[in-house]
């Protein structure tokens, strides 16, 4: 059996479109961080985005939720931004674009990318924003 990637199972429940976080429809990794930013000020720390993905009612240990969240880059002040959170969730993409770029281009993140899924050939693929 496949063990999915933590980042995986949060992207695949994003897509699902069947979560409301603060009264807010959640399906893409902007619409996520829009729900979790309730004070709308463009970082979150890690306590919201640990709520926030709790929310999404995972099939992921408090362990792995908790290494997730870890592994997101903060700012001095233990801030966390959109592109950080992207970065988390789709690790891959920094490797082969700029991350901003690939927020702005609009689908990208609602775009299953080959790495969402167990690899077939060992090649990755997918829309890139490019």
């Amino acid at each position: 059996r496949f063990a999915a990637h933590p980042a995986a199972l949060v992207r695949s429940a994003l897509r699902s479109g069947q979560h409301v976080i603060s009264g807010r429809e959640v399906v893409d990794i902007p619409t996520f961080f829009a729900a979790i930013d309730v004070q709308d000020k463009g970082t979150v720390d890690q306590n919201q985005v640990r709520s926030g993905l709790l929310q999404l009612d995972l099939d992921l240990s408090t362990a792995e939720i908790e290494n997730l969240v870890v592994s997101m880059e903060t700012d001095a002040d233990g801030a966390i931004d959109m592109e950080a959170l992207a970065r988390a969730l789709y690790p891959s993409v920094q490797r082969c674009v700029d991350v901003s770029q690939y927020l702005s281009s609009p689908g990208n993140l609602t775009t299953p990318l080959a790495f969402d899924s167990p690899p077939s050939s060992g090649a990755v693929s997918g829309d890139y924003g490019a």
